[in-house]
């Protein structure tokens, strides 16, 4: 559903997002610029998606970071049949509780698909290397926002839509993308844009991360702010 924007402390939210008991002002209890220097990848832990054998890492820029992609392919390649050979994502090795919001800057260079991840226990693949089970995934694309619940059973992954929004993005514009988590309630921000959905619910414990896929994604800053 579509929440209307509402000025809280500065910042273009929604009115559920005071559910939260975060403003605009309240500093981070967790924060990683990704400029060359400024980050420390100790703080965080590679995850592989179980769709794919792929297991992405990032390239360092001057002030961010980007996913690794095949060397040469095209954009509509990295859409399609290489779209598994751009998947990189990692986790915070800190675990949280709710409600805490995430808040990431982030662009796209043609259409496709930073996001913010928010991941129950990981698993891992035959070769040990951690891999998602149960997570959500809030996408940032060229034509608004989709909200994804995965699930992973009997050894096999699969996926629902929980939240969309159909409102445009630019290729090669920073946006700060918000995600606001409560235990059965997901309250997402970007600009004057805002969408509520509902989840099934969090364990106890959770990780909270990033994925850039689909096409080059770029990362320049991720900070976790802590609710009452």
């Amino acid at each position: 559903m579509f929440l209307g924007p509402v000025a809280v402390d500065g910042w273009k939210t929604n009115e559920t997002m005071k559910k939260t008991g975060i403003k605009g002002n309240t500093p981070p209890v967790f924060s990683s610029g990704f400029g060359r220097g400024q980050w420390d990848p100790r703080d965080w832990m590679l995850v592989k998606s179980p769709r794919w054998d792929h297991f992405g890492g990032w390239i360092q820029e001057e002030d961010h970071i980007r996913n690794e992609t095949p060397p040469g392919a095209t954009e509509s390649e990295m859409l399609g049949e290489k779209a598994g050979l751009t998947y990189s994502s990692m986790l915070c090795r800190r675990l949280w509780q709710a409600p805490v919001q995430v808040e990431c800057e982030m662009s796209f260079d043609d259409r496709m698909a930073p996001l913010v991840v928010i991941a129950e226990p990981c698993g891992v693949d035959a070769k040990g290397r951690s891999e998602y089970r149960r997570h959500m995934e809030v996408v940032l694309y060229d034509k608004g926002l989709n909200v994804w619940q995965h699930v992973y059973e009997k050894g096999k992954p699969s996926w629902t839509k929980i939240g969309q929004s159909d409102f445009g993005f630019a290729p090669k514009q920073r946006y700060v993308l918000r995600v606001g988590i409560l235990k059965h309630e997901l309250q997402i921000t970007v600009d004057d844009h805002g969408l509520g959905c509902k989840h099934p619910g969090l364990p106890e414990a959770f990780q909270v991360g990033l994925t850039g896929c689909e096409g080059i994604n770029r990362f320049y800053r991720f900070n976790v702010k802590a609710g009452d």
